[in-house]
């Protein structure tokens, strides 16, 4: 494949230009290339939120959530690729290709190589799209956050980590009755 002009994409050429086995996000229609296929340590923490968030609403039928790799067509030309996301209402929707729109829920797993992304630049735009929670997950350091949108800004609603005297498990605000402790997380 020719080298790609990043600048000027929109969705729907991604989908007819690109092979659907390749990994992009969009922002602000500049194509933006995703790490490699994430690790073992990854997997295993994401296996083990995806099955927390997954038993949620099997218990709590309010809504649905769903695992990457997905399209999130937040607008035109933003697209990302959350680890988990969650959308409330039907929780029989079906989504083919890609959900169009805004998830309440963000989640994302960050490595060395997606810090700055997941912590700088996902979460303006997922705060600029109105993604009323984001979850931030740091294997290296066994740290969980969840963040609220409060006058469009993330503000910390929880966070949990190792440390003494620190708490170790998470609520969500959006979804009450979640909780998620560290040793669910990383020590399964």
């Amino acid at each position: 494949m020719a080298a790609l002009e990043t600048h000027g994409w929109t969705y729907e050429r991604m989908v007819a230009e690109l092979p659907p086995e390749s990994r992009y996000e969009l922002a602000d229609g500049v194509l933006l290339g995703m790490s490699p296929a994430p690790g073992g340590l990854h997997q295993d923490i994401f296996g083990n939120l995806y099955l927390l968030f997954r038993q949620y609403f099997i218990a709590h039928p309010e809504g649905k959530v769903f695992p990457a790799p997905m399209d999130v067509e937040l607008g035109v030309n933003d697209v990302v690729q959350p680890d988990i996301f969650v959308v409330l209402g039907d929780p029989k929707r079906r989504v083919e290709r890609s959900y169009k729109g805004v998830p309440e829920l963000a989640l994302e797993i960050v490595s060395p190589t997606s810090y700055r992304r997941d912590n700088v630049e996902k979460r303006a735009l997922y705060a600029r799209y109105g993604v009323k929670e984001y979850w931030v997950v740091d294997p290296a350091n066994q740290v969980i956050e969840v963040n609220t949108l409060m006058e469009g800004t993330y503000t910390l609603h929880a966070m949990a980590n190792p440390e003494e005297g620190e708490p170790n498990t998470v609520t969500s605000a959006l979804l009450p009755q979640l909780s998620v402790s560290l040793a669910e997380v990383f020590e399964r």
